[in-house]
């Protein structure tokens, strides 16, 4: 009897840690169940906020496609963005005229300490730009402190053509380095264009080029073309006013002309440049026809997405547009996209 007894204590034991092993198991399935269900919702989740990203820069795209000017000015429907929401998420999508701004790869880099907000040292960077064509200028981004790295992304861009008639034609062997053709002799092409210079030539057709430059060959127009031009590359239209007035001041330029220019703009929508030879001299407007042009190829196209939860998602996009064969056709430069979490205060402190 007693041998009955204690065999059905240790089945109860059994049946209870029976009992407790399959709650566990359970609640581990449970818990699986729901994390598995919270990572699969969560995934369509940010597939969704992605694709109203997408979309939203597809916006942006068609902005610049659908242009109906050769000219851009600040009445552009993409110059001031647009906001809008798919789905429920609510998106921006802003588009910058980057190639407007001060070259760093051409311009006189001296220009920048015209700018009221630079308080930087150009010595920490003029020998890193003398060493060929720089790409991006997070390459410079080690060099300077927050504040002065800043006013370059805000003021200075790398991107934008060497023009064969207004930059110095020493910079143009820039060009060859990064190509690294270094077998040509670098004079061969800067004397010849400095020598066209000083004969006040004027060169309207790049296919020109190899005609009037001795020794420059067709071989090596051809491997530099994609990097030259015949115009200014700041659309005057929209080149922000502290660049301008530190362009004038660097050239020394009539500031009577700079204010006629802003305070024409500021009415007018400037469709070509010979608009202002009728507001200006002739001498005056050669001084400034070379660096100028009233269209934008460089433009900065940036999209933000975000949800009530402040999760969200951004698309950072470099493109080059062009007009060729009667429509708007557009080039992606560069490609960056990241999503956005939450900000959490901590200790009075931001973290994202």
């Amino acid at each position: 009897m007693f041998k009955l007894k204690n065999e059905e204590g240790y089945t109860l034991i059994i049946v209870l840690w029976s009992i407790v092993i399959l709650t566990l198991i359970f609640s581990y399935l449970l818990d699986d169940f729901f994390l598995e269900n919270f990572l699969v919702e969560n995934y369509a989740r940010q597939q969704e906020i992605k694709e109203t990203a997408l979309s939203a820069y597809n916006i942006g795209l068609n902005f610049l496609l659908n242009d109906e000017t050769l000219y851009d000015a600040g009445s552009d429907p993409w110059v001031k963005g647009v906001k809008g929401e798919i789905d429920g998420f609510k998106y921006t999508v802003s588009i910058k005229d980057i190639g407007s701004r001060i070259n760093l790869n051409y311009d006189d880099p001296e220009i920048i300490e015209r700018i009221d907000d630079w308080e930087g040292d150009l010595a920490k960077i003029y020998e890193y730009l003398e060493e060929g064509l720089m790409a991006d200028l997070l390459f410079l981004k080690e060099l300077l402190d927050v504040e002065d790295y800043q006013v370059l992304r805000d003021y200075t861009t790398t991107y934008g053509n060497y023009n064969i008639n207004q930059d110095s034609p020493r910079r143009i062997n820039k060009i060859l380095k990064f190509l690294d053709l270094t077998y040509v002799q670098n004079s061969v092409l800067a004397e010849g264009l400095a020598k066209l210079r000083e004969e006040g030539q004027v060169i309207k057709d790049l296919d020109e080029l190899p005609l009037l430059v001795e020794g420059l060959g067709v071989f090596l127009y051809e491997e530099i073309k994609p990097f030259l031009s015949t115009e200014g590359r700041i659309n005057i239209n929209l080149v922000d006013e502290e660049i301008l007035e530190a362009i004038f001041l660097h050239y020394q330029l009539d500031r009577g002309l700079l204010d006629i220019i802003l305070s024409y703009r500021e009415e007018n929508e400037i469709k070509n440049l010979e608009d202002l030879n009728v507001l200006i001299d002739d001498e005056k407007f050669a001084e400034i026809s070379g660096m100028f042009t009233t269209g934008s190829t460089f433009l900065e196209i940036s999209v933000h997405v975000e949800t009530e939860e402040m999760i969200g998602y951004f698309i950072s996009s470099v493109v080059k547009r062009v007009y060729q064969d009667g429509k708007w056709r557009i080039e992606v430069l560069t490609w960056s996209e990241n999503e956005l979490f939450p900000r959490v205060i901590d200790d009075g402190v931001e973290k994202v």
